[in-house]
């Protein structure tokens, strides 16, 4: 089965790379576009709903977090982040908004494949470090919302009232 791919990058030389490393795959994977910017990924998702979509998170004039929901709506695709903003916080609110992988720019051309496949697979690909980080999220308890809160909640109608 060939992974169809859609590449989003602002840096003409990382799109030329990442084009000759899909390329270097033969039938296992298919460039279905190259994008430099929000507006013309969108498009080029919704032509090609392609199964992956390779997104640089370091887009000049826009956030991909902003419009990578719109990527993923067609029910088809999913989103591997490539980038080399290394901002926990920021990396979290990609896979909150619906990336399913994230590597660096800075990892082996084989981590790059290997997330591609994962992802396609069903598969989450994230490194350690987010990891923990999303998993200490889910897991730390919730601020209450005043101070008192859990006092007054465990109060009666009738004492409330009063």
């Amino acid at each position: 089965m060939t992974i169809r791919i859609l590449l989003v990058d602002d840096h003409k030389t990382m799109l030329w790379g990442l084009e000759r490393l899909i390329q270097a795959e033969g039938d296992a994977f298919q460039l279905v576009g190259s994008a430099s910017d929000g507006i013309e990924a969108r498009a080029l998702c919704a032509e090609f709903k392609p199964d992956i979509v390779l997104l640089d998170l370091d887009l000049k004039g826009s956030s991909p977090i902003d419009f990578l929901p719109a990527l993923i709506q067609n029910g088809v695709t999913r989103v591997v982040i490539l980038s080399a903003n290394r901002d926990q916080a920021t990396l979290a609110a990609a896979v909150k908004a619906g990336a399913r992988g994230v590597v660096s720019k800075e990892a082996p051309t084989d981590d790059v494949l290997a997330a591609v496949r994962k992802v396609h697979g069903g598969e989450l690909w994230l490194d350690q470090s987010l990891m923990q980080a999303l998993l200490g999220q889910l897991c730390a308890p919730a601020p209450e919302a005043r101070p008192g809160a859990q006092r007054i909640a465990s109060l009666s109608a009738r004492e409330r009232g009063v």
